[in-house]
């Protein structure tokens, strides 16, 4: 596992008190621990993990000698909804059953090189899938 994966593993782990605003503007602790992470800090260790996770990138062929580099976002490239309007399709993986909601793929590119020459650029995808409980509700 790498390293921001472990880091993401870590600070879910720590717990923080939980607060709710009353109705006169103070904030009381309520029972039992929340785990609150900055959005900011949050939307950092998503994208890390994303990034130490692409098997196809920073990568060497130890066959073709090819390289390939990091991952790049498109210019003016938008994701694309594949799976929506209220449409839950059943995936089950590695024996538990998931209800895809919606499904947004991401494209993004990397360059490639051999022997220390650019050989050009390639494109692939990262798919996020939103689950929901029988259903998705």
């Amino acid at each position: 596992m790498k390293a921001t994966s472990i880091a993401l593993l870590s600070i879910l782990a720590t717990t923080v008190p939980a607060y709710s605003q009353q109705t006169d503007g103070t904030m009381k602790q309520v029972d039992g621990p929340s785990t609150v992470i900055p959005e900011d800090q949050a939307m950092k260790i998503i994208a890390d993990m994303i990034c130490d996770q692409n098997p196809y990138t920073l990568q060497t062929n130890n066959v073709t000698g090819e390289k390939t580099g990091p991952m790049q976002l498109i210019p003016n490239q938008l994701a694309a909804q594949v799976l929506a309007n209220g449409y839950s399709k059943e995936w089950t993986i590695g024996g538990r059953t998931y209800f895809i909601k919606k499904v947004v793929a991401l494209p993004y590119q990397f360059d490639t090189s051999r022997n220390g020459q650019a050989t050009g650029k390639r494109v692939e995808n990262i798919l996020i899938l939103y689950a929901g409980e029988q259903g998705g509700g």
